[in-house]
């Protein structure tokens, strides 16, 4: 992922194999999707909270989405490699987290086609370069997976925990309920009901 100053040209370069490690090639456009979110370190006791950029409106509130690569610039190399580069700079995504270069973001992806089980590839950075030093990986796939087999959600192009939080979290609504999609509260009353 790489980032302009003041969080313009949000580019996120990737590559699309097989099993057996041949590239991929002619992924339309209207078949992957982006989110991008922002790490907030938790404050007075509470715990830190990812925020996602990509937002929507939802029913009077605001809920985090997903992008698809048909709104910003999408390019397929031809060989297996594409590069997406979001639509808006990171401060102007409406609703959005205030943007700080100084906080770990996440980008993630999800493609929809044929049901291929695709990895989201969530990916931590800084946007000024370099490894993140602090971040939110509370649960892991595997844990998941022990009950679940192969966890997967929203028409089976999500899989990965770390993806899921990136729109899940305290900061995206459900409009149509009013309820949070927070994760923790969203699992914990799955699991309990």
């Amino acid at each position: 992922v790489e980032v302009q100053a003041g969080g313009t040209d949000v580019t996120v370069s990737l590559s699309l194999t097989n099993d057996d490690t041949v590239g991929l090639f002619g992924m339309p456009a209207g078949n992957i999707r982006f989110v991008i979110s922002q790490l907030s370190p938790g404050a007075d006791g509470g715990s830190s909270e990812w925020q996602a950029d990509t937002t929507r409106p939802s029913g009077g509130d605001i809920q985090a989405t997903t992008e698809t690569a048909t709104a910003g610039t999408y390019t397929d190399n031809g060989d297996g490699t594409y590069t997406y580069t979001f639509a808006n700079a990171l401060p102007d995504y409406p609703n959005g987290p205030t943007y700080d270069q100084t906080k770990t973001h996440r980008v993630g992806i999800e493609i929809r086609f044929n049901g291929i089980p695709a990895n989201n590839a969530p990916t931590d950075f800084l946007p000024t370069g370099g490894a993140p030093t602090f971040t939110r990986l509370i649960v892991d796939n595997d844990t998941c997976n022990a009950c679940h087999d192969n966890l997967e959600f929203h028409g089976d192009a999500r899989f990965d925990i770390e993806y899921c939080v990136a729109c899940h979290n305290p900061s995206s609504i459900d409009g149509d309920s009013g309820n949070t999609v927070d994760m923790k509260i969203l699992i914990h009353n799955i699991h309990s009901a």
